[in-house]
């Protein structure tokens, strides 16, 4: 993770700086540090859209595993709504069906 550090603050404008963002989020999920990775992945919309949308997915899933299906619904529809043609959008709509039922 330091390496993904080290490199947005030496690169701030680089191209990848997104993906490197996205991959310091991952390393929190992994650590099941649910809200650190939200404000990790929240950060990788500064850097472009570039994997804004697989952010977005995985800030609904942080959400969910915080227990807040509200902030995680929001999070999926916005997925959907910015970035319809996207894997990611058809990953959230997924994600909202099997939650919605989940619910029931």
């Amino acid at each position: 993770m330091l390496d993904f550090i080290d490199f947005i603050a030496k690169y701030p404008k680089h191209p990848l700086a997104g993906n490197a963002q996205y991959w310091i989020g991952e390393a929190y999920w992994a650590q099941r540090d649910y809200r650190q990775a939200v404000l990790e992945f929240e950060k990788v919309f500064e850097h472009g859209p570039g994997k804004t949308p697989d952010a977005l997915v995985k800030i609904g899933l942080c959400y969910v595993r915080l227990s807040d299906m509200a902030r995680a619904q929001q999070a999926w529809q916005r997925v959907v709504r910015e970035y319809p043609k996207s894997e990611a959008a058809a990953m959230a709509q997924s994600l909202m069906v099997t939650h919605a039922a989940a619910r029931r």
